[in-house]
């Protein structure tokens, strides 16, 4: 039972989309069965305040509807970063949050079913710049623990909002743009284009780049017949994107690929690359652990993967690692196995 109950307990949740808060409001990991665990990601979500004359300024907004039934509570935690952006709200501010069954209202406390989830706390405030150098901070520290963990992506992707909050709209684009670039997995991949979806759409306050860039990712430049050169071919709407990041995080990521190479660590050193977006470098250091590789199964994977993370930020999409598969399983002589026959392949790393 041991063995078997991590599995289930796994298969109990998957990820659907919150209705009505489309690319300001949250997304749900829930179960399917009687325990059930929902993670909301609130990403610059603005809430308007409502100011009762002499008694306080308050807000509230609504993030879920809980499903019919009977519903035992279990606990509950909050990790927010709350920011000013009118300008009648002074900037030094001070307040508290809870969370609730119901909204706040004007009586100048939170208490009851305000805050029957998460009772009553003091709000740190931060300015838009300490809010992207704490964010930094934060991702530094979690990348330094593991370069491609998902603890480290959903840093990435607080510091990639907190940039997008801050108006520094081409910066957060270019720290996404990293997440999309070192995302090896699926999960990774899935939620770094929403990252970069998100950072398209705060910078241009619209939504078909955004569109383009997810249509892009689906079909490649091929568009959904498969075929180039035909009506429905795709755009890639970043071909002519240049990674611009903060010159502090774009140093930082640098020093530790340089540092990590030194030390014959050339894994975590693609990767810092990638986070800078400079997939060239990545797969040179990629190439580098391929020459050394074991011949054993998990390190084979490994290996692969990452290489195809870096292809997949060469060239802008995930299909653009297709020649260097095809070499992993039938070398140089193709499927057929014959040299010299039209199905011969070329080693896509081979300049690197």
């Amino acid at each position: 039972m041991a063995k078997g109950l991590p599995r289930s307990l796994k298969k109990l949740y998957r990820t659907i989309e919150a209705p009505g808060v489309v690319g300001t409001g949250a997304e749900i990991e829930t179960g399917v069965a009687a325990l059930r665990k929902e993670v909301i990601v609130l990403t610059n979500r603005t809430i308007a305040l409502t100011d009762e004359a002499g008694v306080v300024a308050f807000a509230g907004s609504k993030i879920l509807d809980l499903a019919e039934g009977l519903i035992t509570f279990q606990g509950a935690v909050m990790d927010l970063a709350l920011t000013k952006d009118a300008a009648g709200v002074n900037d030094d501010w001070d307040g508290d949050v809870s969370l609730g069954t119901v909204t706040a209202s004007n009586n100048a406390t939170l208490t009851g079913t305000e805050a029957d989830l998460v009772v009553s706390l003091p709000a740190n405030v931060l300015s838009p710049a300490e809010l992207s150098a704490r964010a930094a901070k934060e991702f530094h520290e979690e990348l330094l623990k593991g370069w491609h963990t998902m603890r480290a992506f959903e840093k990435g992707r607080r510091y990639a909002a907190a940039l997008s909050l801050s108006g520094r709209h081409q910066e957060a684009l270019s720290v996404a743009w990293g997440l999309y670039c070192s995302a090896r997995d699926n999960r990774h991949l899935d939620a770094a284009c929403v990252a970069v979806a998100g950072a398209l759409r705060a910078r241009d306050l619209s939504l078909p780049n955004a569109n383009r860039f997810l249509a892009f990712q689906k079909h490649g430049a091929n568009g959904p017949d498969g075929k180039l050169g035909t009506e429905d071919d795709a755009a890639n709407p970043l071909a002519e994107f240049r990674v611009k990041l903060p010159a502090a995080h774009e140093e930082w990521l640098k020093a530790q690929a340089h540092s990590l190479i030194e030390n014959g660590k050339y894994r975590d050193a693609g990767y810092a690359w990638l986070h800078a977006g400079d997939a060239r470098q990545a797969l040179s250091a990629f190439n580098r652990v391929r020459s050394v590789c074991p011949f054993e199964a998990k390190a084979i994977d490994e290996m692969t993967r990452d290489i195809v993370a870096a292809l997949k930020a060469l060239h802008g999409h995930p299909l653009g690692a297709g020649p260097f598969l095809a070499f992993q399983q039938y070398g140089p002589s193709g499927k057929d196995g014959q040299p010299g026959t039209a199905d011969d392949l070329e080693d896509s790393l081979a300049e690197f």
